[in-house]
């Protein structure tokens, strides 16, 4: 299929946010404020890929105050409400958050907990300036049946998520904060900066067979095949997420990739100043929206 330009966007609608909380860090500079939103605009994206509740935190006085939350609509969530934006929470109501914000815990913070009877994996990960202060803290919980199932991934599937949680989370993501959402039923393929295949998902395996592709595509770089993989190509050249809505034959998918890029360049400030890194390839999630347009 040919590439129609007027086709190709940055995500979908950008997603509103209510009465903004970080309106009331005073202390924070232009710049912090500008990551601490770049990293809030891609928690769903967070939320999905990691199949993780994600919660931003930041300081407020002796306490820390939720600044932006996503909830996984690829997994339930432990949790029956989203934590509510604008909270304020003490240290014994997360304290592995204190240690990252309050105590100068630069690494990452994980332990298990219980949430509704469920046991939880909580990690949390520093939110860094470009002089290396901690700003923010990005906490994650997964449901331990969820953890497990993950760990049982084909490696090269987790160490792109890994990747992209890693790109999230240093603010170097662009583009995420306008994608919608991931399914459950999503098909996940991997590839690599020159468009080779590194990983399909049984789903995604799927929709490629419908499309009479019966071996297996692993190793295939996606120009040998007759579809329309343009955007994959133009996410990774831009490094900025990036979705379309493609025909392919009969079938019509709605593609959305996430440019991954390497630390070859680590300094601070190559991500406040357009960096756009180094590529090492993508992860990208096809939706199958074709009997949803044949009912409408």
């Amino acid at each position: 299929m040919v590439a129609l330009e007027s086709d190709l966007v940055v995500g979908g609608a950008a997603r509103e946010q209510a009465t903004d909380p970080l309106s009331a860090f005073s202390d924070l500079s232009d710049d912090d404020r500008l990551l601490l939103e770049r990293v809030r605009g891609h928690l769903p994206l967070f939320a999905d890929l990691t199949h993780a509740d994600a919660v931003l935190f930041s300081r407020a006085g002796d306490q820390v105050l939720v600044v932006g939350q996503a909830q996984p609509v690829t997994v339930p969530s432990p949790y029956t409400l989203p934590v509510a934006v604008g909270r304020a929470m003490a240290r014994d109501e997360a304290p592995l958050v204190f240690r990252v914000l309050f105590d100068g815990r630069t690494r990452n913070q994980v332990t298990t907990t219980v949430i509704r009877g469920a046991p939880v994996l909580q990690e949390v990960f520093p939110v860094q300036n470009a002089r290396g202060d901690v700003i923010g803290a990005l906490r994650s919980e997964m449901l331990l049946i969820e953890h497990e199932r993950q760990r049982k991934r084909h490696v090269t599937f987790r160490r792109a998520i890994a990747r992209a949680r890693e790109l999230i989370v240093a603010g170097k993501l662009r583009g995420g904060e306008k994608l919608g959402r991931l399914g459950v039923h999503d098909g996940i393929m991997v590839i690599d900066a020159a468009g080779r295949i590194e990983y399909l998902s049984a789903p995604a395996e799927h929709l490629y067979r419908r499309l009479g592709y019966a071996d297996n595509l692993v190793k295939t770089q996606l120009q040998e095949l007759e579809t329309n993989e343009y955007i994959c190509f133009k996410a990774m050249e831009r490094n900025v997420c990036l979705e379309q809505r493609v025909q392919e034959h009969d079938l019509v998918w709605i593609k959305r990739v996430v440019p991954l890029t390497s630390d070859l360049d680590a300094t601070w400030s190559s991500r406040l100043i357009g960096h756009r890194g180094v590529p090492t390839g993508a992860i990208v999630a096809i939706q199958d929206v074709t009997d949803e347009l044949q009912k409408e």
